[in-house]
């Protein structure tokens, strides 16, 4: 698993994406950029090309949506936290790609049930869903992956008959706030997604 962490624009706690409904004031293409990025990481690190997840906190998590929407034949999936994203009629994917995302319900930054004109987490869920031609969804169980919270917290829901290879699920943490304290279980299980046959072996209980 090759994990790399680009820096966003700005300073400090001041720094982001232009992800478009987070801070379209943003000078410069974060697209550009980013899918730049990832060819010259997968040409020096012979990584693969069909295998790209996105990872996304606050307005990083409105980055990947908007990265989703503008380079989907670029990346497998996206994982967005804390943020939302584009309304269906601003997005115009190549194709369709995995979204797993994670959301508070006490999440004061970015409400849950949406803001603006962006769709609240359920909503996003349903547009990539219908991107995948997935038929059905179902509840996924629940998980401790909040440390802040008394778990088992999170209620997973996960969409089914989806295009073959394609994830779509939510994690909502009950009582969750902005700032996610993840548990080794919420780690291990994102990365399951991307190598579901070596995350075991490589972090086993201590995902840091």
């Amino acid at each position: 698993v090759l994990v790399a962490i680009p820096k966003g624009q700005g300073e400090g706690l001041e720094t982001g994406w232009n992800g478009e409904h987070c801070c379209p004031e943003r000078d410069g293409d974060d697209v550009a950029f980013l899918t730049t990025y990832i060819d010259e990481l997968v040409a020096r690190y012979n990584g693969d090309p069909d295998n790209v997840w996105v990872f996304g906190y606050s307005s990083g998590a409105y980055m990947a949506e908007h990265l989703a929407c503008a380079a989907a034949d670029r990346i497998t999936g996206i994982m967005p936290t804390a943020g939302l994203g584009y309304s269906r009629d601003r997005c115009d994917p190549a194709g369709p790609v995995s979204v797993i995302r994670t959301h508070g319900t006490a999440d004061e930054d970015h409400d849950i049930n949406g803001e603006g004109d962006s769709p609240g987490v359920t909503a996003l869920a349903e547009y990539w869903a219908d991107q995948a031609g997935c038929t059905g969804d179902e509840a996924a169980g629940q998980a401790d992956f909040e440390r802040a919270v008394d778990g088992p917290e999170t209620q997973r829901q996960r969409w089914t008959g989806c295009a073959p290879g394609v994830v779509v699920e939510t994690w909502t943490m009950v009582g969750g706030q902005h700032q996610i304290l993840p548990t080794d279980a919420y780690l291990t299980t994102l990365l399951d997604f991307i190598a579901p046959e070596d995350a075991a072996t490589l972090f086993g209980n201590h995902v840091v």
